[in-house]
């Protein structure tokens, strides 16, 4: 899903669910179910995403990964503001409960669809719970979207691709291209559309 590839993903999941006969033991078959969602919907494939995956008793140590990849395929289907609305709530209840890494994707999202400075603020704060080189390059691209940087955004998608997370490259160079246009730069769009390109093949 990270290499921007749904329809493989979508396979391999599929796989995995028939293979699984219906036992879901600890959760792993809910949680395959909410990710073969994700890629169905990613797709264009129609899903159905009022009926929520829940996974069982002996499965909730998955159950906020299998709720908030649900809430990727909410906005997938293009639900948009349910799915930001939903991606607030992970959020909130994810850091109240010390889940600092799940809350830090969920603003991302919920950032992805419709930025505030609030949001990156929120993120920020994410500085001393959450280690790694994806927590930083999630807070730089809620930034550079805030302020509609078009030269930061590059470097945010050159840092995603670097890192494997190819459909949010793809994301961010459009967000640059976006950015560079409404502030009157085409010579600068122009410059990110080869990548978008690129990528765009890759999957």
């Amino acid at each position: 899903m990270a290499e921007g590839k749904p329809l493989v993903a979508a396979r391999v999941f599929g796989s995995v669910v028939s293979g699984m006969h219906g036992t879901d033991a600890a959760g792993v078959l809910s949680w395959t179910q909410a990710y073969l969602r994700w890629a169905l919907a990613w797709a264009g494939q129609p899903v159905d995403v009022a009926t929520p995956i829940v996974a069982p008793p002996q499965g909730q140590l998955l159950a906020p990964r299998i709720e908030f990849v649900q809430i990727m395929a909410t906005a997938e289907m293009g639900m948009i503001r349910e799915a930001r609305r939903l991606a607030l709530d992970f959020a909130e209840h994810a850091e109240s409960v010390g889940h600092h890494g799940a809350a830090l994707h969920a603003i991302h999202l919920a950032g992805r669809i419709q930025v505030t400075r609030n949001l990156v603020e929120r993120a920020e704060a994410f500085d001393s719970h959450v280690e790694g080189d994806l927590a930083i390059i999630i807070r730089d691209h809620l930034g550079a979207l805030a302020v509609s940087d078009g030269a930061g955004l590059e470097k945010v998608a050159e840092r995603f691709e670097t890192s494997g997370h190819l459909a949010l490259a793809h994301e961010a160079f459009a967000n640059a291209s976006k950015s560079h246009v409404e502030g009157g730069s085409q010579r600068s769009a122009r410059r990110s559309e080869p990548r978008l390109v690129d990528l765009m093949a890759l999957g």
